[in-house]
């Protein structure tokens, strides 16, 4: 088994975002937070994006994690908290509930910026999913910054 720990996650981050994950003992102590920037989130919200493809991302990770009970951490979990679904605002995404009691990451403006901060995390299948479906829709959006970029160099 391998031990989940913050330095497994350390170049997860671009000029535009970084994640951050601090796993710990016990109950509700999986930290997971992603500090983004602004325009960045400006530039994702006006992306045409296909939610489907996230959707269904995180679909496939549930199913993964909690397919037939086989999290050993959500084993005697009611169907009605084994619900997953992620929030839109135009290409932004801007929250992920997973399985769990009322569990997931939502995008929170503080006095250090935009951060997207979870919530109610007990597990690791619980962070995992958040991280793995984060990771493939902020790089997807960074990409798209970068070919954006280039085109108009291109001028």
């Amino acid at each position: 088994m391998i031990k989940m720990t913050s330095d497994i996650f350390e170049q997860l981050h671009s000029s535009n975002y970084r994640i951050h994950y601090a796993p710990e003992e016990g109950i509700r102590n999986q930290r997971v937070r992603i500090n983004v920037k602004k325009d960045f989130l400006n530039f994702a919200e006006s992306q045409e994006v296909n939610h489907e493809i996230y959707e269904s991302q995180l679909k496939k990770l549930v199913d993964l994690f909690w397919g037939n009970n086989k999290s050993t951490e959500h084993r005697n979990m009611s169907s009605d908290n084994l619900r997953s679904e992620c929030g839109w605002r135009g290409g932004l995404l801007w929250k992920v509930e997973v399985p769990g009691h009322c569990s997931g990451i939502a995008l929170e403006e503080g006095i250090n910026g935009w951060t997207y901060n979870g919530h109610n995390m007990d597990s690791s299948a619980q962070a995992l999913t958040i991280i793995s479906l984060m990771t493939s829709y902020l790089g997807d959006i960074d990409d798209l910054i970068l070919m954006e970029e280039r085109f108009k160099s291109m001028r």
